[in-house]
């Protein structure tokens, strides 16, 4: 039913002119492909946001659908392609002082260098998010980056949702959690 309606304004969209509301809506529709792991769908969609933020302006919303564009690489496990958009939006979060992208981005780049096996580099960026989590006052993503269960071997992303995800098994992040907080859930 997403699908349908995402479909009818996309639609409407284009038939009212308005690229911005179609690239808003391509980028949610992006994420709808995303949940339902049609990620080459999820790919496409999100491409087309960026690209026409790229061409109408619209830094905000070129971070956003960067971030979505480089979840879904992620999630087919590109790794390389993911780091690179994700790079590119925290750039333009950072550069437009979106410090909630800025730390979104950190998080899913520290996502990205766990699941290679790059630990140290994934626990700096934990650390990074979870300042910025904390100094803008989200203290939802904030405790979700202090206390989470340690489940060993179990290193697999939810790539169905677009909470914040605790990378369940991560060694990194458990080492970082273990050094950093008072309450862990086992």
């Amino acid at each position: 039913k997403a699908i349908t309606l995402y479909s009818e304004a996309i639609q409407i969209s284009i038939d009212l002119n308005d690229h911005k509301r179609r690239a808003d809506v391509l980028t949610g529709l992006s994420e709808v492909r995303r949940f339902q792991k049609d990620y080459s769908q999820a790919v496409t969609c999100a491409s087309e946001a960026v690209e026409i933020y790229t061409n109408r302006g619209g830094l905000s919303g070129r971070a956003t659908a960067l971030w979505y564009l480089a979840e879904a690489h992620r999630c087919q496990n590109n790794y390389t392609q993911a780091i690179t958009l994700f790079s590119d939006s925290l750039k333009i979060c950072t550069d437009i002082g979106d410090r909630f992208g800025r730390a979104n981005a950190l998080l899913c780049l520290g996502f990205v260098h766990s699941d290679q096996g790059q630990h140290e580099d994934a626990t700096g960026l934990y650390k990074q998010a979870g300042a910025i989590f904390q100094q803008i006052g989200n203290t939802s993503k904030w405790l979700k980056l202090q206390v989470v269960p340690l489940v060993p071997g179990n290193s697999s992303r939810n790539c169905g949702s677009n909470d914040v995800h605790i990378p369940l098994g991560d060694r990194a992040y458990e080492v970082y959690v273990l050094e950093h907080c008072s309450t862990v859930v086992m």
